[in-house]
């Protein structure tokens, strides 16, 4: 196996309000919001990102949900499948924007290896999940 074969590492973390933190991270932080709905907001900082979601979607005890975007995904899927705790197969996403599966590392954390599908695009409406608030300037 490829010792670089990641190309970024995100976060998943979990917050009571979506709308807060949207504005906390965005506006008083000044990171990019790349993607944003009623349930979760993608952030990110040079290679690394954050997705915050309004509840956790995953059964289990785990303490963190590691996403890791790949390169040659089912070529490390093939490698690594039979030495680890699966928790979900290689598969298409369901939205199909990316090919993914998730394990358990060794501490119960649960890691998603993702490669993006570069044949579909995406198309996000940031503003159809409610209002923002506006800083207007005094």
């Amino acid at each position: 196996m490829e010792k670089h074969w990641a190309k970024s590492i995100s976060l998943q973390l979990y917050t009571l309000n979506l709308k807060e933190t949207i504005y906390f991270y965005s506006v008083i932080l000044g990171l990019d919001c790349d993607e944003a709905n009623d349930r979760q907001a993608v952030f990110s900082l040079n290679s690394t990102s954050f997705i915050f979601s309004v509840e956790e979607r995953l059964q289990g005890n785990f303490y963190y949900h590691i996403n890791i975007e790949v390169q040659k995904i089912e070529q490390l899927w093939e490698s690594i499948r039979y030495k680890v705790h699966v928790y979900s197969a290689i598969s298409d996403a369901q939205d199909g924007n990316s090919i993914e599966f998730s394990i358990f590392d060794n501490n119960n954390n649960l890691i998603k290896f993702y490669e993006k599908n570069l044949n579909k695009q995406l198309n996000i409406d940031f503003y159809k999940f409610g209002e923002f608030q506006t800083i207007e300037a005094k």
